[in-house]
Formats: structure tokens, C-alpha cells, sequence
């Protein structure tokens, strides 16, 4: 893909669990799709709303064609849940990114069910039909 953590966000460059979004790799099988992974619960400023904000719109000004967004809730508590404008602003970037195709949900838990309860309305229905709770 030629493009780094520098690239993307000089704080995980830095300190590279500060934030969580990152490259995975392309799917083996086509269709081909991107894959790009978070768990919000390893990372160690998950209330850096500034910092998390310009890292997703960095990585996703990046993805020209289909991925896949794995967002993982290991650990998502509810610290996370609290920063809600962190939430919906990511809801909001992820909305309006033409080439996202689903949002693969893993360990799903009621943290997150209330995160996503709250950003629902940001969300649109496009975006709703994309996740998979797994």
C-alpha cells in the first residue's frame, strides 16, 4: 500500500497504540476489499477526540476503492462509550466514505450497543445495513 503510520498519524508514529486504525492487508478472495481494523479498547488516548478525528480522516482519504472496517469491542467500556462526540464524528466520516462496504462488529457488547444507539442518526441507512455484529 506504501503508506505509513507517519503518514497517517504523527502521535501513533510516535506512540504507536495511542489511536486505533490501521492497515490490515487486502482480502485474499475477490472480491478484493481493503481491510482496516480498531479495538478502541488497546488504545491509550481513546478521549483524544482531535487526535482520533484527523487520524480517521487521514487513513480514510487514502482508501480509493472497497474495504472493510473490522472494529473490534474488546475492551470497549464505558470510557468509551463517554465520548460520544468522538463517536458520531467517526459515524459521520464513515457515512460519508463512498467505498466502505461493511463494518464487521466483533465482541459486541452493551457499551457499544448504547454507542451505536446514540449514533444511529449520524449513521444513515446505508451505513446501518453495513454492519455485521460477528
Amino acid at each position: 500500500m506504501g503508506l505509513s503510520m507517519e503518514d497517517i498519524c504523527q502521535k501513533c508514529f510516535a506512540y504507536p497504540k495511542s489511536h486505533s486504525l490501521e492497515y490490515r492487508g487486502r482480502n485474499c478472495d475477490p472480491p478484493y476489499h481493503d481491510i482496516w481494523y480498531s479495538c478502541p479498547g488497546d488504545a491509550i488516548e481513546y478521549d483524544d477526540h482531535e487526535g482520533i478525528m484527523n487520524h480517521y480522516r487521514n487513513a480514510l482519504q487514502t482508501i480509493q476503492h472497497p474495504w472493510i472496517w473490522i472494529f473490534d469491542a474488546k475492551g470497549y467500556s464505558w470510557e468509551h462509550a463517554l465520548c460520544v462526540r468522538t463517536g458520531i464524528g467517526i459515524a459521520k466520516l464513515l457515512a460519508a466514505h463512498p467505498y466502505l462496504t461493511e463494518i464487521r462488529v466483533r465482541n459486541y457488547n452493551h457499551f457499544l450497543k448504547s454507542m451505536l444507539y446514540i449514533t444511529k442518526p449520524f449513521l444513515g441507512e446505508r451505513l446501518r445495513n453495513q454492519i455485521i455484529l460477528e
